[in-house]
């Protein structure tokens, strides 16, 4: 059996050449699937709702729309510089320590990161 992720057709160094608008990474929107069916919006809310310390400063107040469309995961383009300038990987690894935290699953599969951070801005979505 064939598994087929992602076929890119034409020239590879379209995506290179890809404006991000500033952005760390985009990512192709996939609304065959929404943010509901992943995540757990009561902790989300609870987390968004913390003061002080434990709150990092790119959270912002807006709740998740539970009817976001998710994205493909086969395809991600990064600016490695600006990946670095935002600090997208300490987020990541902050969201993970969440998920470890949490007395339920806050989301199902770990890839949902990425979608967490699309949702507020971090990456673009095109």
């Amino acid at each position: 059996m064939t598994v087929l992720g992602v076929l890119f057709q034409g020239n590879i160094e379209e995506l290179y050449n890809t404006d991000l608008e500033g952005n760390a990474a985009a990512a192709v929107e996939d609304c065959s699937q929404r943010f509901a069916i992943y995540f757990d919006f009561a902790q989300l809310a609870e987390i968004q709702a913390r003061e002080g310390p434990d709150r990092p400063a790119w959270l912002p107040p807006e709740h998740f729309d539970p009817e976001a469309c998710v994205f493909n995961r086969g395809v991600l383009v990064v600016n490695s510089k600006r990946w670095m300038e935002e600090n997208i990987t300490r987020a990541i690894i902050w969201w993970m320590d969440e998920f470890q935290k949490s007395e339920r699953n806050l989301y199902k599969y770990r890839w949902l990161l990425f979608s967490l951070l699309l949702q507020w801005s971090l990456l673009v979505v095109c």
